[in-house]
């Protein structure tokens, strides 16, 4: 795998305000940072021949992204196969909405190595948005405010026909500050908790009257981040966001069968995603890295 210099990412920035209970001679803050991630989501679009092979694919705002990300997807895109799309019974080509997570993973020193961490595909993030019928933020954790403790939580919603929450479980907690392994797991949790509350209130459309009445699966990320006044957003393209990411959590009621490309993370920030095997594309191989 090749290695790539990152000189815009700063793990030093993760080591910022003491948490509760930390200590001076602790090392777990230091120790931390050094797990560190950086992350890139990048879009485009992407057609797929009757075979299943890449027919072509184009990356947006490709001219923002720096070298090393483009030269990774042009690397290892063409070489995907997918699960043919059938109409009718037949082969045909497919184009859809693809969102890809590009993650840099230190390998000591000052090198990363990048590698294409999941894949999401579709147009459906923003059409299931419109199904929200009842909405609650999240509330962003006092404790977490006063520790300056930032963050991102991914959940995973099970939806019965009615459009009620049936169950919700967040699936990973990647934090924007590092600490002692107790202490994250205490702000991974209560962020967890925070987005959970809120999600069990939401309702979405009940599926129309004489629709097969099954379940549906939804993914959403969401993004506990304090910002300071003329701070600029962190979620422009081409910029990478540093974090320590937390363990990916099983979903017991959520069958992950053959979905390789599958990743928490690989969405955009606060949208509402379906999922499932039977999602969108069905994306044969991993989606390699460099």
């Amino acid at each position: 795998m090749k290695r790539w210099l990152l000189r815009s990412v700063m793990l030093g920035a993760l080591v910022g305000p003491a948490l509760p209970g930390s200590n001076a001679h602790a090392e777990g803050p230091v120790a931390a940072a050094k797990r560190a991630e950086a992350s890139m989501l990048v879009t485009g679009q992407i057609v797929v021949a009757t075979d299943g092979s890449v027919h072509g694919f184009s990356l947006d705002d490709a001219d923002k992204l720096p070298a090393p990300v483009t030269e990774l997807v042009d690397h290892n895109v063409p070489k995907w196969r997918f699960q043919p799309v059938l109409k009718d019974g037949q082969p045909v080509m497919a184009r859809a909405k693809m969102d890809l997570r590009v993650v840099a993973t230190p390998q000591g020193g000052k090198d990363y190595t990048l590698a294409i961490r999941g894949v999401h595909f579709g147009n459906d993030g923003e059409a299931f948005g419109r199904e929200r019928i009842k909405t609650v933020r999240p509330r962003y954790p006092e404790a977490a405010i006063r520790a300056r403790v930032s963050g991102d939580v991914y959940l995973i919603l099970k939806i019965n026909p009615a459009g009620q929450v049936a169950d919700v479980m967040a699936e990973q907690v990647n934090l924007g500050i590092a600490g002692t392994e107790r202490q994250m797991k205490v702000m991974r949790s209560m962020l967890a908790r925070s987005a959970v509350d809120a999600a069990h209130s939401w309702i979405f459309k009940p599926l129309d009257p004489g629709a097969a009445p099954v379940d549906r699966y939804v993914r959403a990320p969401v993004s506990y981040h304090l910002r300071e006044f003329g701070e600029p957003v962190r979620s422009g393209v081409g910029q990478w966001h540093v974090y320590i990411p937390g363990p990916h959590e099983a979903v017991p009621w959520f069958d992950r069968t053959g979905m390789l490309s599958d990743s928490a993370d690989a969405l955009p920030d606060d949208g509402l995603y379906l999922v499932g095997p039977d999602r969108g594309l069905h994306l044969l191989s991993a989606p390699g890295g460099a």
